[in-house]
């Protein structure tokens, strides 16, 4: 009777070890999963933004030159439709401000940057602009959750 349990003991330790060495392998592909997703978002974020400053540029330039700014506000007022476009400036050349926006989402947690506009080698103008980081962390939070999730229910299905 005695050996009895000393095998239900040593299956009850085997399976615990089973248990935490699947735990921890899993954890870890999943972190590093986890850390490839997350640098993927934060480039692509990067080339949205670069990409959103570069198509902007091009809308405005012609607006700025003529200094048409009715032309101006209609290309300008598209782009703040851009979910994480919070904050925008533009000015010409002598730094007058000819557009401005702002939006109710704007907080701390943002990117900025300054940029000049320029046609035929000349300066003609200069953006000032900023992305939230607000909807990028709510997609790595949503990741991070749903990694969490795999782990918990690998964890779960093998005990």
């Amino acid at each position: 009777m005695t050996q009895r349990p000393k095998a239900k003991s040593l299956s009850r330790q085997l399976s615990l070890i089973l248990i935490l060495g699947v735990s921890i392998v899993s954890l870890i592909i999943n972190g590093f999963i986890y850390k490839l997703n997350k640098e993927e978002a934060l480039n692509a974020f990067e080339n949205k933004n670069k990409q959103t400053v570069q198509q902007l540029i091009g809308v405005i330039a012609e607006p700025i030159w003529n200094v048409n700014i009715a032309s101006l506000t209609l290309g300008a007022n598209n782009f703040t439709l851009v979910e994480d476009l919070v904050f925008l400036e533009i000015f010409d050349e002598n730094k007058h401000l000819l557009y401005s926006y702002s939006s109710e989402l704007m907080d701390d947690n943002l990117v900025s940057s300054s940029t000049s506009v320029v046609r035929d080698d000349a300066a003609i103008g200069k953006i000032n602009i900023a992305f939230s980081k607000n909807p990028l962390q709510r997609q790595l939070k949503s990741l991070l959750t749903s990694n969490l999730s795999i782990w918990l229910i690998t964890v779960l299905t093998i005990g």
